[in-house]
């Protein structure tokens, strides 16, 4: 999994929000793309729900500080807090330029690096990185957050799964994962930790020659009777729908 994690890492954001000054609570995660039309920030549309006037949303750029969240939101629509009935879940923040330019060091993904077409075979699995809140507790140090990343990496799950998750492989991609059965590089046996805070982490499709590109962006996961992931694909955001 190394090579696929260190390939994804620079390009995933820490999203943190603060109720008060001098405090910050780890809420999600995120990337950002730059394409003709500015600078995107892409993660959940329940990470973006936290967003409030009182409740600012940050950025977090390693050794850099954080920079507030602020554009012109396009997210999918949901009547109910948790999001139960949202199976799309997806947000694209059109960053103000202000806010752009203060992020001008930090890295991005390209369109290129998108799997826009649908075309990335994952015959070698998926990578999925993000920031978890239980490895990333309330640590302010010099206005930077001192976020600890986490990965996954695993493959599609069966299809009995898309049937209890209520989707299908058109906009979705369920990965498997059984929190009991997890394995570290060195192959040694562990639990999984949990994973609220990989909410709109980007998923790395990893080919049969070892590259990739981001297939899809976490939107839930399941243990009890559906052990998975649930993944929206990043091309539904660029579906004529």
């Amino acid at each position: 999994m190394n090579q696929p994690f260190e390939q994804l890492l620079p390009y995933v954001r820490a999203i943190v929000g603060s109720p008060s000054d001098g405090v910050v609570e780890f809420i999600g995660s995120a990337f950002l793309c730059r394409d003709a039309e500015g600078i995107a920030l892409i993660t959940a549309a329940h990470v973006t729900d936290h967003l409030t006037d009182k409740y600012p949303l940050f950025i977090d750029r390693p050794n850099e500080g954080l920079v507030r969240v602020c554009g012109n939101i396009i997210a999918t629509k949901s009547n109910i807090k948790n999001r139960a009935d949202d199976k799309i879940d997806i947000a694209v923040i059109r960053l103000k330029t202000e806010i752009s330019k203060k992020l001008s060091n930090t890295p991005m993904l390209e369109p290129h690096q998108l799997d826009i077409n649908n075309e990335c075979d994952c015959s070698n699995g998926f990578v999925v990185v993000g920031f978890p809140v239980s490895k990333n507790k309330h640590n302010v140090k010099d206005n930077n957050i001192l976020a600890m990343p986490y990965g996954v990496c695993s493959n599609e799950a069966s299809d009995e799964i898309y049937s209890l998750l209520g989707v299908t492989k058109s906009k979705h991609i369920a990965i498997h994962l059984n929190k009991k059965e997890v394995f570290s590089e060195e192959n040694n046996k562990r639990n999984a930790i949990g994973l609220v805070g990989l909410s709109g982490a980007p998923v790395w499709g990893v080919t049969k020659e070892g590259k990739g590109k981001v297939v899809s962006v976490l939107t839930e996961h399941h243990q009890k009777n559906i052990k998975a992931m649930l993944t929206t694909k990043i091309n539904v955001l660029y579906r004529n729908e």
